[in-house]
């Protein structure tokens, strides 16, 4: 596999974004990085008013992970939908499932998606925010199809 296979991805789903699934519901991001510039510039605005304490090695863990919680909920995850449960129109069939729009916050009543809201279940929830970080930030989760198809085949 050459360099370019290796590291070359689809600028179009880093910045659009790709689906984690998580069960009962999902989460789409895009990349923590690359094409995403508004990320880069989103951390940046967060950042500088603590630029001094980062540079004397002085930040509190708890204040750098609200910042990066917070560039994730405005710059990476654009959208959050719950498994919801549809009836039969009868009401008599079997239920079946749709995807909608939505985020079930720390206190279990369901939000709007919002960057407040997100942010809020990223520091509440610390494996979820884990999980979405490990995908914004592989390179894998945003190869082009046509690149993975060739490299199965």
């Amino acid at each position: 596999m050459s360099m370019y296979d290796a590291f070359k991805t689809d600028p179009k789903k880093e910045a659009e974004g790709v689906l984690v699934e998580f069960g009962e519901f999902r989460v789409t991001v895009r990349r923590a990085g690359g094409a995403n510039k508004l990320y880069q510039k989103t951390m940046e605005a967060l950042v500088a008013p603590y630029r001094r304490i980062l540079q004397l090695g002085q930040m509190q863990e708890a204040t750098m992970k609200a910042i990066l919680a917070e560039g994730y909920a405005k710059a990476v995850v654009t959208n959050w939908e719950y498994r919801a449960e549809v009836l039969a129109e009868d009401g008599l069939g079997e239920p079946s499932f749709e995807w909608r729009a939505g985020i079930e916050l720390p206190g279990g009543e369901m939000g709007e998606v919002s960057p407040e809201n997100v942010k809020a279940v990223l520091i509440a929830f610390p494996e979820i925010f884990e999980a979405i970080k490990e995908t914004a930030e592989a390179i894998r989760s945003f190869k082009s199809e046509a690149d993975e198809a060739a490299k199965g085949n």
